[in-house]
C-alpha cells in the first residue's frame, strides 16, 4: 500500500502491508514484517517502539507497551507513560482511561481530571451550560 496525489502519481511508493488515513499530518502504516510506524506526507518515516499505535488526536496517539496503554507524541516518544488498562483518544482536551477496572478522564499531562469511577466511557464531550 502507498499514497497517490490527486493526479494519480505516487507520492509515497507502495511498500506497506496496511496504511490508514492521515491524521494530524501522520498516517499510521504497517510494514510487511508486522511493525507499525507513521509516515509524513513527504514520505518521511517516524518509527515508534510501541505496540498497536493509534491515530493522532489533539497531538497525541494511544499506544500500547507491556506496561499497558499510554500516549505518544508525533516523534514517537511517550508523553503519558503506559499505565492504563485501556484508553480512548483525546477529545475536547481529555481522554478516557481505564484503571482498576473503571474509567475516568486524564488531561494531556496524564493527570486525572475525573477519577476512574465509571463502568464505561466514551469520548469526552463538552456541553453548554
Amino acid at each position: 500500500v502507498g499514497f497517490i496525489d490527486k493526479t494519480g502519481a505516487w507520492k509515497i511508493e507502495p511498500k506497506y502491508a496496511t496504511a490508514k488515513e492521515f491524521s494530524e499530518g501522520l498516517a499510521r502504516v504497517k510494514l510487511p514484517e508486522g511493525d507499525w510506524m507513521y509516515v509524513k506526507p513527504d514520505g518521511t518515516e517516524v518509527k515508534v517502539a510501541v505496540e498497536s499505535p493509534k491515530d493522532f488526536s489533539e497531538g497525541l496517539a494511544e499506544a500500547k507497551s507491556d506496561a499497558g496503554w499510554g500516549f505518544i507524541d508525533p516523534s514517537g516518544a511517550w508523553k503519558i507513560q503506559p499505565q492504563f488498562e485501556n484508553t480512548r483518544p483525546f477529545k475536547n482536551g481529555y481522554a478516557a482511561a481505564k484503571s482498576g477496572g473503571l474509567w475516568g478522564f486524564v488531561d494531556p499531562s496524564g493527570k486525572w481530571v475525573i477519577e476512574p469511577t465509571f463502568q464505561t466511557a466514551r469520548d469526552f464531550e463538552k456541553t453548554k451550560p
